[in-house]
C-alpha cells in the first residue's frame, strides 16, 4: 500500500510543481504586458508633449523603434526628446519589442501549425507513396514550413504594395511631414489636383519597393507612408511585415542549413559498433545517460573534451566508483580539493623564500 501511494503522492508534487511554474509564467506574461503598454503609453506621450507630434504620427514613430524599420521620416529635432529618445529606445528594445516578438511568434506559430496540418493531409491524400502523416512530415516537413512562411512573408509585401498604391497614390501627408516635404500648396481634394500641386505619388514600383524595404527593416526612407490612413495601416503592417519575415528567413536558414540532427539518432542508425561504442562501462547495457552523452557529442552540442572534463569531475568525487553520489561525498571531495591546494602552496612556499633570499 506505501508502495501504491508513493506514486500518486510523487504525481501529486509534480503537478503542484507545473501548476507552481505556470502561474509564475502567467504572472510574467502579464508583468511584460503592463510594462510594454505602459513604454507605449510613455513615448506617445513623449512624442506628443516634447515634439508636439499628433497621437497618430507619435505612435508611428513608436512601432518605426519597435520593429527597428527607422525611415528617418519623422525627425526628432530638439534636445530634450533626443535625451529622452536615448533612453526610451534602450527600453523599448529590451521590453516591448521582446513582449511583441513573444506574441507574435505565438501568433505566427498557431497559424502556421493550422496551415502545415492541412497541407500535409493533402500530401497523404495526393501522394501514393506516403501512407500516413508522419511519413508525410519526415519527407516534407520543412518544405511545408518554408511554403507556409513564405505565405505570410509575400502576403505581407502584397497587402503593403496594393494598399499603398491604391490610398497613396498621391498624397499630400500631414502635420510636420508635411512642412519638412514643403508641401503646403498641395490640394488633396482629387488625384490630378494632387499631382498637378506637387504631391508625392505612388507607382506600382515604388509601391513594390517600399514594402520590400520595409518588412525585411532595411528602411532607406525614400518611400514612405505620409497619409493619415498610411500611417494608421502602416502601425499594423509593419508589425506583422516585419514578424512575418523573421520567421520565414528562420524557416529558410533551417532548409538550407546541413541538418546534423537527422542521423545517428534512431535505433536504425546503431549498429554493434556504435553499441560497443555507447556503452561506457561495458556492462552489455544502454543505459538513458549512456545513450544521450553519445548524441550530445555526434551531433556536436557537447565537446569531446568537455564530455572528459565532466567525466574527471564526477570520478573525483565518486571515490568509491559506486557511480552515486551522496551531499557528503560531494563535501568530502570539495575538502580534500582544499587540502591539495593547501599542500601545493605550502611545497612552493620555501623555493620562493630560498630563491628571494638568494
Amino acid at each position: 500500500a506505501a508502495g501504491a501511494m508513493a506514486p500518486a503522492g510523487g504525481a501529486r508534487a509534480d503537478a503542484r510543481t507545473r501548476g507552481s511554474g505556470s502561474c509564475v509564467a502567467v504572472r510574467q506574461r502579464w508583468a511584460l504586458l503592463l510594462s510594454t503598454v505602459a513604454l507605449v503609453a510613455i513615448g506617445v506621450i513623449g512624442g506628443v508633449v516634447i515634439e508636439g507630434w499628433s497621437f497618430l504620427t507619435a505612435l508611428y514613430v513608436i512601432v518605426q523603434i519597435i520593429t527597428t524599420i527607422g525611415y528617418g521620416d519623422v525627425l526628432v529635432d530638439c534636445d530634450a526628446m533626443r535625451l529622452f529618445m536615448t533612453v526610451y529606445v534602450l527600453l523599448c528594445l529590451l521590453v516591448v519589442a521582446n513582449f511583441v516578438n513573444l506574441l507574435l511568434d505565438s501568433f505566427f506559430s498557431q497559424r502556421m501549425r493550422m496551415l502545415q496540418r492541412r497541407l500535409v493531409n493533402m500530401e497523404v491524400a495526393c501522394n501514393k507513396g506516403i501512407r500516413n502523416a508522419k511519413e508525410a512530415q519526415n519527407a516534407c516537413g520543412k518544405f511545408n514550413s518554408v511554403a507556409v512562411a513564405g505565405l505570410g512573408f509575400l502576403l505581407a509585401i502584397i497587402s503593403g504594395t496594393v494598399f499603398y498604391r491604391l490610398a497613396e497614390g498621391c498624397t499630400c501627408s500631414y502635420g510636420t511631414t508635411r512642412g519638412d516635404m514643403t508641401l503646403h500648396g498641395c490640394d488633396p481634394t482629387s488625384y490630378k489636383k494632387c499631382v498637378a500641386t506637387g504631391g508625392v505619388t505612388h507607382t506600382w514600383i515604388s509601391a513594390v519597393y517600399m514594402s520590400v524595404i520595409t518588412v525585411t527593416t532595411v528602411g532607406f526612407g525614400d518611400f514612405t507612408p505620409k497619409s493619415y490612413a498610411g500611417r494608421a495601416f502602416g502601425i499594423f503592417w509593419m508589425t506583422l511585415g516585419v514578424a512575418a519575415t523573421g520567421v520565414f528567413l528562420s524557416r529558410m536558414s533551417s532548409l538550407l542549413a546541413p541538418d546534423s540532427g537527422e542521423s545517428g539518432a534512431g535505433a536504425a542508425d546503431i549498429n554493434e559498433e556504435i553499441f560497443q561504442h555507447m556503452d561506457k562501462d561495458g556492462n552489455g547495457f544502454l543505459t538513458k545517460a549512456e545513450y544521450t552523452r553519445y548524441i550530445l557529442v555526434k551531433q556536436g552540442y557537447l565537446p569531446l573534451e568537455v564530455l572528459q572534463e565532466i567525466d574527471d569531475a564526477y570520478e573525483r568525487m565518486d571515490a568509491g566508483r559506486t557511480g552515486r553520489l551522496t551531499f557528503a561525498a560531494i563535501r568530502h571531495a570539495a575538502q580534500a580539493e582544499v587540502r591539495e591546494e593547501k599542500a601545493a602552496l605550502a611545497a612552493s612556499g620555501p623555493v620562493a623564500g630560498t630563491s628571494a633570499d638568494a
